[in-house]
């Protein structure tokens, strides 16, 4: 009986573990992991990596299968919104947003869809 009980129990114990990798769960690690340390403080991409800097571009690539709204915002420093689109209905979405005649500042680009909140962080000096 105390062996069910034990394998129900790491059984369960997997499963949710799977299930919040699967489900892109925030995590936090840190401290020394074995003979390497490593330390992730956090991860909120939810596994999607849909932003690419390249000099003063950023790209935003993004994969919406079922064409759910969208919901795209860039802000200054200020939280002044420089640029809002709402997208819907469409599978890719593809932006280039071009900061090589911006003002110095700090610029957040910051994505909405229905399985969170993305975001990118651009200093301009």
């Amino acid at each position: 009986m105390k062996t069910i009980a034990r394998i129900t129990t790491v059984t369960a114990l997997m499963l949710a573990t799977v299930a919040g990798y699967a489900n892109g769960t925030d995590f936090v690690i840190s401290g020394p992991q074995s003979d390497t340390e490593l330390e992730i403080l956090e991860s909120a991409d939810k596994g999607k990596r849909i932003f690419r800097q390249d000099g003063d571009m950023v790209y935003l690539n993004m994969l919406n299968l079922y064409g759910e709204k969208v919901e795209i915002k860039v802000f200054d420093s200020s939280r002044r919104i420089l640029f809002k689109e709402v997208i819907r209905n469409e599978s890719t979405i593809e932006k280039a947003f071009n900061f090589k005649d911006a003002y110095s500042d700090s610029y957040t680009v910051i994505v909405r869809d229905s399985e969170g909140t993305y975001r990118e962080i651009i200093y301009v000096n």
